[in-house]
């Protein structure tokens, strides 16, 4: 196994199907931090793919039992390389980009409530309108990630073709590791603590005002504010991090970050909703307005 491991390719000859799922095995106890891969197209090659860390079959004349058996299906050998190389790199990379982000948002989003927790005694009391922030994860952020999961592609299939060492990134840590992940939840923090002190400094400084008595707005609407800015900043850090940008993405991102308007004239015309009768304040006021434009700006920079 020494020599092997060191070896860029080793020929087993007439091995049995146990043997061949035992040669998997020992790999996997000699290194095993390391990810298998077993290809086959015969039902002797079973015990092999169902060995290894990700088996593929391939449909052959041989029949479908390895293809039964398998995590992926080909249709011949040669598809291996796009199928590792292009698919594989771009999938774990995007994966790894989802994973930092959904705990990036939503962390961005919940940071602001424990914040003013220090300073309502720990009440518990929150300060987005109850409806909205059942509804963030489900309409306003939901499908410019899934897209970005399904379509971004940082390099196109000739070059990662091409270029095998670009495979590597991932093997590397590139994309995902400790430092990656905990930078985002010190952006998310950051940002978060810059963008509540910023709202309600201008609340209390009464930079925002509105009424002819000049009354600044209350907890309901500034609490409105920072989740508009959070889902306007959200929004344009993924599209800002996409390598595709195409229309579909852009009409559903605006389509989701637009459905704050509606959603929140809706809740605002119920007399028990915390927001009842303020649709027209909040668009009335243009701190707000430059507000939300100053932290899309903001994202932009950094």
């Amino acid at each position: 196994m020494s020599l092997a491991v060191q070896s860029k390719a080793v020929i087993g000859c007439r091995l049995s199907p146990k043997q061949k799922s035992e040669v998997i095995r020992l790999v996997k106890l000699r290194c095993p931090n390391e990810t298998t891969l077993a290809i086959g197209d015969g039902a002797n090659d079973v015990s092999m793919i169902t060995e290894a860390s990700i088996g593929i079959g391939l449909v052959g004349k041989e029949g479908n039992q390895a293809v039964s058996s398998s995590d992926y299906a080909l249709t011949q050998f040669s598809h291996l390389k796009t199928l590792v190389l292009y698919h594989g790199r771009e999938a774990y990379r995007r994966n790894a980009y989802v994973i930092c982000y959904m705990y990036y948002k939503n962390l961005l989003l919940n940071m602001p409530i424990m914040l003013y927790s220090l300073g309502s005694a720990f009440s518990g009391q929150i300060v987005y309108e109850r409806v909205l922030i059942q509804v963030f994860n489900v309409i306003f952020t939901s499908w410019p990630i899934l897209l970005y999961a399904t379509m971004d592609t940082e390099f196109t299939r000739e070059t990662l073709l091409a270029n095998p060492s670009l495979y590597a990134d991932g093997i590397a840590g590139k994309h995902f590791n400790n430092g990656i992940f905990l930078s985002w939840l010190f952006y998310s923090m950051a940002e978060s603590t810059l963008m509540i002190t910023v709202i309600f400094g201008a609340t209390f400084c009464s930079l925002a005002t509105f009424g002819d008595a000049g009354s600044t707005p209350g907890l309901w609407m500034d609490g409105w504010l920072i989740y508009a800015c959070t889902v306007a900043v959200v929004s344009m850090r993924l599209l800002m991090d996409s390598h595709v940008i195409n229309w579909l993405i852009i009409v559903f991102m605006l389509l989701c970050a637009g459905c704050l308007v509606p959603m929140t004239l809706l809740v605002s015309q119920y007399p028990w909703d915390e927001l009842y009768g303020g649709f027209a304040e909040l668009f009335s006021i243009p701190a707000y307005l430059f507000i939300i434009a100053f932290w899309v700006l903001f994202t932009v920079v950094q």
